[in-house]
């Protein structure tokens, strides 16, 4: 279960020494993850952008959606859909193509990242990683070949 969803339920419907003892395993779990995840941040999620819900249903009416970048999206605006990660090349460029169609879905990144290991280390590198997209892109480089490989780096883990 990802740790949003853990303190959801430890925040609101849990008695008082239970909530504690799942805030403390949450954290746990948190500091687990290879991203230096604030217990604020798991506690207190930023707000969701107001806009960010419309772009997200118009990107899933009418664009190219995957499963990593719907789960991507969808978890950046609090709607539990999933772990899926990228793992290759259209799998990336999806969540790319996403975000540029939902600007504010980058506002929910800390949610984003918590939904898996994979997840947090790719958020954290993630202005890396398009940049070497966009980069490779650029150049007409079909294989990108160093896009490729930090997404293959990043989500082995350390």
């Amino acid at each position: 279960m990802p740790i949003y969803g853990v303190m959801l339920e430890a925040k609101y419907e849990m008695p008082a020494d239970t909530r504690d003892e799942a805030i403390r395993l949450a954290v746990e779990r948190a500091q687990c993850l290879d991203w230096n995840v604030r217990a604020a941040e798991i506690l207190f999620p930023p707000p969701v952008p107001p806009e960010a819900p419309m772009q997200v249903l118009r990107w899933l009416a009418g664009y190219q959606v995957g499963v990593s970048s719907r789960a991507m999206a969808l978890a950046a605006i609090g709607v539990p859909a999933g772990h899926s990660h990228p793992s290759d090349m259209p799998d990336l460029e999806r969540c790319l193509l996403m975000l540029e169609q939902c600007p504010a879905v980058r506002v929910g990144f800390p949610r984003v990242a918590l939904l898996s290991a994979e997840w947090g280390r790719l958020i954290r590198e993630w202005d890396g990683l398009a940049t070497a997209y966009r980069d490779e892109n650029r150049l007409g480089r079909a294989t990108m070949p160093v896009t490729r490989n930090t997404l293959a780096r990043i989500l082995e883990g350390p």
